[in-house]
């Protein structure tokens, strides 16, 4: 008997345990996400470009005498390019350092594929980057630090798309790693692995995907600011050198002023090198490429204190990065015959050595004593400098040698350097002689041709030339035909420089005007080249000018007409006379009578003839014979301007004039220089306020600053009204691109709300990565609703037609003006003051109104013609509770919410009323919601435990998250919506689970107590 009491005991256990793990499974099946949760990485793509991580200990390297450059790489893959290492020819050690080094590339052609790359690394499979290269230095509390920087630029070589970065490594002891306290720029640290770096997205002024040949320079400035030591990054695509970040050490006021090193002798605290390098590698993350196809030429170059100069000892690799590239043969190359060098990225096996040392170049040195900044032209190529120095490395060759400098022009000859020679040449004994003239148009090419030396030209207004002393003849002359200048001089330099003015004189011809028919001394008038004005009260009025074709009007003469009023007259190497014949003329009144100004406003009018006059009144008149007359008319700025003609036909008449009071559009704008643009019309940089009367009617504004979401609206300016719009862009790093074309052309198009300009029926807007949802449509046409996915600089391409049809206008305002209207599924455009309007056929509609923080609303209507509604939400009441699961959210107003859960088709939520009439709002993004359409989620159902419940509405906000918000609960159940037309209710309720379990709980121990008394 004992031992059947026991087995039933067991058994009850055992059915207990299983429920309760039955249960557990279930409910945790249905709270569980379906996949880990993971860390966001707000840059899709690796951002770092690793140190090498297996350098030796550099305690074991302190006797060395010189850097082994093959350590860390012997072959390929490895970073290919250029490197300074310290070591010059036979591998002896030198070192110096630097404010700056600059890498300039030139791709010819360049294709690179790594089947093993992920959609992590940018530019996929096809990814690469360039990387300048340099280590900083700087002494601090008698410590000395060491940060490894890099200027970095990816490419993605299947769509020639860029990415600028940086990155700072903490080099100053094994394990150092950049902290939140150690620097301070524009990017960000990651803590995990402890560097720092910025995203500099695509470069400024550059194409999206260049066409090659291309160039690309990249420049790393160590600067100092009030003792803090600091880096600035620069690129330049074409447009001009921009620094897209100056992140500063703050930990280091005091410190000494920092320097880039190049160090031979020795490596880092941390057993890397001190070098300088500009490679090709792989897409960072430590990832490795292969060239396909490679015709790239770097040159590395350091800042000597007057110029940038490449340097002079150089290796075809680098070591202290991870990323590498195989295929690719590096070799000395020389541009344009400039004598400049450059290490030449092919295709092939290569092999990893010296590209070339200071026995197999020449340096050159120019001095300019007494100069401020000049220019060395070698070969015609420029160097650049400041000071009285300038010094370049250049490939063994014969070279023009020129400076232009702040103390002159100099013509040093032709030079000759040999391998391993250093060559100085100097100014001092030569003296600059400028002829400057100012009589000639701008931009016309003349000429100084001195004896003996040879010939100048300019297009400008002065010419420098360069001379010893001695005498010298010269003479002047210009392309332009219609100057002249014959001089024919000369010049004695005699220690010193000298200037010369030199006088072109303009070929003028007679342009006559002869008339007849007036009586004798009447006064007559003739306008020429558009402002000069003759009167005479002879027969004639004579002008001057140079070859051209000028236009010309003859005055009204009271009582007579002229046979020409106005016309062109061409000179070309010969005087010119025009007759002008005058005859008796009847006279007839046009009045011209003005509407829409206020009265006893003053305007003007005036004709093309010369006549111009004002009025108070409503009109004005004129005397004119027969003929056609141009006139335009004015009244201030706040009133339109319109031109037009009037034909006078022998007889009097009227010229109705319609003035249009304009609206003052004023515009706030909380950064500066931004670039605006009306109705697809630039309006050109603005500083932070602009203002413009325009015309009444509706408009579409957009902003764009670099590096920040563009900004678009749509707003109605009303005549004698002030229209204000405040603009605070938002900075934005991540972005892609949605273009395409649309038609009709003045279609409206937005993106999750986002108003997207369209100009011309073409659109190109920026927009963060992500998915969104498109609704396009115009009066008379069909709107249409579609997705698309806008991935990091890549352009999403869709060209819209719509299909023509009856459609009606859904318009009014709604309260807040950044609510979302969505009819169905399509989005309608609400501006900045909170109008919102959107055409669609006929047909009964679902009106979602939304907005964080306020009570959602939403409406069925049947919509037969032009729709017109205003919304006003209720702000939230104050939120009780919030659960957050899988993506969703649900929200209790006065219920405490829990058990947040997705099944079949189903989400649940556990509640319990705090206080009578509760609410609570759930939220879940529309992708998350599969096999399951608009039309179908808004005829949901919603169950209380086992009840169908009605107190409830589901809606669409713009970027397609999905609202449930029910109202009118009390107590603690579970509500169900079953968003899926398929989903039904478990026939088991989760509440009578727990009932069970306690039950059985409770027979077990009660079980218990009896076995325990029958003992």
């Amino acid at each position: 008997m004992k031992l059947r009491k026991l087995a039933v005991l067991f058994l009850v256990i055992l059915i207990s345990v299983s429920y309760v793990s039955i249960a557990a499974a279930q409910s945790a099946s249905s709270v569980a996400p379906t996949r880990p949760a993971v860390e966001k990485n707000p840059f899709p793509y690796f951002v770092d470009t690793s140190a090498i991580n297996h350098a030796p200990n550099s305690s074991t390297l302190t006797t060395q005498s010189s850097v082994n450059t093959s350590r860390l790489y012997s072959s390929e893959p490895a970073p290919m390019g250029i490197a300074d290492y310290g070591l010059g020819p036979g591998g002896v050690p030198y070192e110096y350092t630097s404010t700056s080094f600059e890498g300039i590339i030139h791709i010819a052609n360049l294709s690179t594929y790594n089947s093993n790359l992920t959609s992590s690394y940018y530019g996929y499979r096809y990814g690469l980057s360039f990387q300048l290269n340099t280590v900083l230095s700087f002494s601090y509390n008698s410590n000395t630090f060491v940060y490894w920087t890099q200027d970095v630029a990816f490419l993605n070589t299947s769509n020639h798309s860029l990415y600028i970065i940086d990155n700072v490594w903490n080099f100053t002891a094994p394990n150092s790693k950049i902290l939140h306290s150690t620097i301070k720029g524009s990017g960000q640290v990651n803590t995990t692995k402890g560097f720092y770096f910025y995203i500099g997205g695509s470069p400024s002024g550059s194409q999206s995907s260049p066409i090659y040949p291309t160039t690309l320079e990249l420049r790393i400035n160590a600067t100092s600011s009030s003792g803090v030591p600091g880096i600035s990054f620069q690129y330049n695509t074409g447009s001009g050198w921009i620094t897209f970040d100056s992140p500063t050490f703050t930990f280091a006021k005091g410190a000494t002023k920092p320097y880039f090193v190049v160090n031979g002798n020795s490596y880092t605290p941390i057993g890397n090198f001190y070098d300088s390098e500009l490679i090709l590698g792989g897409p960072a993350g430590s990832s490795q490429t292969r060239a396909n196809v490679s015709n790239v030429d770097l040159s590395l170059l350091y800042w000597n204190d007057h110029n940038y100069q490449s340097v002079e000892n150089a290796y075809n690799h680098g070591s202290d990065t991870a990323e590498g590239i195989s295929n690719v043969k590096v070799s000395e190359s020389s541009l344009n015959n400039n004598g400049s060098i450059y290490a030449n990225v092919g295709t092939g096996n290569g092999v990893l050595q010296m590209l070339y040392s200071r026995s197999n170049v020449a340096i050159l040195n120019v001095s300019v004593p007494l100069a401020t900044h000049g220019t060395l032209f070698v070969n015609g190529t420029p160097h650049y400098f400041t000071g009285s120095d300038v010094n370049v490395t250049l490939i063994p060759g014969t070279y023009s040698i020129t400076v232009e400098s702040t103390t002159g022009n100099y013509n040093l000859g032709d030079l000759s350097l040999t391998a391993g020679e250093y060559s100085s040449l100097s100014t001092e004994n030569v003296y600059s002689v400028t002829f400057t003239e100012s009589i000639l148009p701008p931009g016309t090419q003349w000429f100084v041709n001195v004896s003996g030396v040879g010939s100048y030209s300019s297009y400008s207004s002065s010419i420098l030339a360069v001379l010893p002393n001695g005498t010298y003849e010269y003479t002047v002359s210009t392309m332009d035909k219609d100057y002249f200048n014959h001089t024919y001089s000369s010049i004695k330099i005699e220690g010193s420089n000298q200037s010369i003015n030199v006088v072109f004189e303009p070929y003028l011809y007679d342009v006559k005007f002869i008339e007849s028919g007036l009586p004798s001394s009447t006064s007559w008038t003739v306008f020429f080249d558009n402002y000069a004005l003759n009167t005479s009260q002879s027969d004639q009025i004579g002008f001057r000018a140079i070859n051209g074709t000028y236009d010309f009007g003859i005055q009204i003469v009271i009582g007579y007409a002229s046979n020409v009023i106005t016309g062109t007259v061409t000179i070309d190497g010969a005087s010119s006379t025009s007759m002008i014949s005058f005859s008796p003329a009847k006279y007839y009144n046009v009045t011209f009578i003005e509407k829409g100004l206020k009265s006893g406003m003053k305007w003007y009018l005036n004709l093309t003839n010369g006549q111009s006059e004002n009025s108070t009144s409503t009109s004005i008149t004129y005397e004119m014979p027969n003929g056609t007359y141009s006139y335009y008319d004015s009244a201030g700025i706040e009133y339109s301007t319109s031109y037009g003609q009037v034909e006078v036909a022998g007889k009097d008449m009227n010229k109705t004039l319609n003035f249009i009071e304009l609206g003052l559009l004023k515009i706030n704008v909380v950064q500066n220089q931004t670039r605006l643009s009306l109705n697809g019309n630039n309006l050109g940089l603005i500083g932070l306020e602009f203002s413009k009367y325009i015309l009444p009617g509706n408009y579409t504004l957009s902003d764009a600053l670099s590096g920040y979401q563009p900004f678009t609206d749509y707003f109605t300016v009303v005549s004698g009204k002030n229209t204000s719009i405040s603009i605070d862009l938002k900075p934005i790093t991540f972005y892609g691109y949605l273009a395409g074309t649309i038609s009709p052309g003045n279609a409206t198009i937005e993106a999750n709300g986002y108003l997207i300009p369209v100009v011309n029926g073409s659109f190109n807007a920026i927009l963060q990565p992500g998915t969104y949802y498109v609704t396009v449509f115009e009066k008379g046409y069909r709107s249409v609703e579609f997705s698309v996915s806008i991935s990091l600089l890549q352009t999403s391409v869709h060209n819209v037609s719509l299909t023509p049809s009856s459609s009606v206008e859904v318009y009014g305002f709604v309260n807040p003006a950044q609510a979302s209207v969505v009819v169905q599924n399509m989005t309608a455009y609400v501006n900045s003051s909170g109008y919102y309007f959107l055409w669609v056929e006929p047909g009964i509609y679902n009106i979602s109104v939304y907005s964080p923080g306020y009570l959602p609303y939403s409406k069925l209507v049947n919509i037969t013609s032009e729709y017109e509604e205003n919304f006003t939400l209720k702000a939230e009441p104050g939120v009780t509770s919030e659960e957050n699961s899988s993506g969703m959210t649900a929200i209790g107003f006065g219920l405490k919410v829990g058990n947040l859960s997705i099944s079949n088709g189903i989400i649940s939520v556990t509640y319990y009323g705090l206080s009578g009439n509760g609410s609570l709002i759930i939220t879940v993004p529309y992708s998350s919601l599969e096999g399951v359409n608009i039309s179908e989620l808004l005829h949901s159902r919603v169950y209380i435990g086992s009840q169908p419940y009605s107190n409830f509405s589901v809606l669409v906000s713009s970027n397609h998250t999905i609202i449930l918000y029910v109202w009118g609960l009390d107590g603690d159940p579970q509500i169900s919506w079953l968003y899926s037309p398929g989903a039904s209710l478990n026939d088991r309720n989760p509440v009578l689970d727990y009932v069970v379990v306690a039950v059985l709980l409770i027979a077990i121990v009660g079980i218990g107590i009896v076995l325990r008394r029958r003992k």
